[in-house]
């Protein structure tokens, strides 16, 4: 009887071990997700102006490993000069000259 308890007992390690990945898993795993989208990562921490597309181009194209180059190049790009816009700035207004119209 003491045999087949134990039996039993080293079954249901070796079933809990084998159905769970574990913490040492799951860590791994985050870390290969923040891994693929490190230029995603690195374009939004910049501030970068196409952030998004870089995204665009990490998600669907970063699994080739060429999409995924194209998106940790991109992202360490700068904005052509003339077209950098800061989104929290407000951009200046052109003037408005009313035209003055006389009643005769």
């Amino acid at each position: 009887m003491f045999l087949t308890l134990l039996a039993d007992a080293s079954r249901s390690t070796d079933t809990a071990a084998a159905s769970g990945i574990g913490i040492a898993g799951l860590l791994m795993f985050a870390f290969l997700i923040l891994l693929y989208f490190l230029p995603t990562v690195v374009a939004f921490l910049r501030s970068h102006y196409n952030a998004v597309p870089v995204l665009i181009v990490n998600l669907f194209f970063g699994w080739t490993g060429i999409g995924w180059i194209v998106a940790l190049a991109w992202c360490f790009t700068s904005a052509p000069s003339g077209q950098h816009h800061h989104y929290h700035e407000p951009l200046p207004r052109r003037s408005r000259r009313r035209r003055e119209f006389d009643d005769e």
